[in-house]
């Protein structure tokens, strides 16, 4: 990059246009080779163009730089999965240490949750780190145990949890989540996971309604389930949980779609 940058103008011209030409045939290269020579186009070869006023070369380098990247990228299959995200409340107003204290729980208590209904660590992806929660993505085998067994164990252990917190700092260190389940095939790839089923599982989590119904509940859970959990687990699902317990309460919008979030108080008997 210091070279390029020091030399004669004209000669940076050249070697841009050997680049471009090189991009222009890059499929004929291995992978490995692909991908290395298009992050260097995006290291090195576009701030000089864009230096140089080089916009056009700037423009048709960046265009065949995306496309390698994209043409390379190693293909994962979808997976059809539960999604179940918890998000702490009001983790923003508490101080690192409390944070730190609430984060271990939160693990913890869902993990034991989990544990309880029999889904161990061979059922479920690895947990997927939210800051102030967590992302689980689960075998669909266990999407009416999820719902009738795991909310409200994990309900039971953050009430029991908060009851036994000391008078002092109680309330600073009291756990309360809200949490969203939806189900929906998961993408993948190097950087994590991602799809329109966790945009729609997270619009409903994060819903203004959702946010003021825990605020305004006595339990220290609140569960918000899809239109597809509701219909295939509470209204139409063998057993388990009262279909009288939910009630609808948000409509969050993806893609030009209305999903539907129906919410449960899962404490009722604590």
């Amino acid at each position: 990059m210091a070279t390029i940058r020091s030399a004669d103008t004209r000669v940076v011209a050249v070697r841009m246009a050997d680049r471009l030409h090189n991009m222009q045939t890059l499929q004929f290269l291995p992978q490995a080779k692909q991908v290395r020579k298009a992050r260097e186009v995006l290291d090195t070869y576009l701030p000089v163009a864009q230096q140089l006023s080089m916009h056009t070369v700037r423009s048709q380098l960046q265009t065949l730089a995306s496309a390698a990247l994209r043409r390379n990228r190693p293909p994962h299959p979808s997976r059809h999965r539960v999604i179940v995200a918890l998000d702490i409340e009001r983790s923003t107003t508490r101080p690192d240490p409390v944070k730190a204290e609430l984060r271990t729980i939160l693990y913890e208590l869902f993990d034991a949750a989990l544990r309880s209904a029999g889904v161990h660590a061979g059922r479920r992806d690895r947990f997927v780190d939210r800051g102030d929660g967590l992302l689980a993505l689960i075998d669909p085998a266990y999407q009416a145990l999820l719902l009738n067994h795991v909310v409200p164990v994990f309900s039971q252990l953050l009430a029991s949890y908060n009851a036994s917190l000391p008078d002092p700092g109680r309330r600073q260190r009291r756990l309360r989540v809200r949490a969203v389940m939806h189900a929906g095939e998961i993408h993948h790839d190097d950087n994590g996971c991602f799809g329109e089923a966790l945009d729609i599982a997270f619009r409903l989590l994060d819903a203004p309604r959702v946010k003021t119904a825990l605020q305004a509940a006595s339990g220290p859970l609140l569960l918000v389930v899809s239109g597809d959990i509701y219909d295939s687990v509470v209204r139409h699902g063998p057993g388990g949980t009262a279909h009288a317990a939910f009630h609808h309460l948000v409509t969050a919008e993806v893609a030009g779609n209305q999903h539907q979030g129906w919410i449960h108080l899962p404490l009722a008997a604590a």
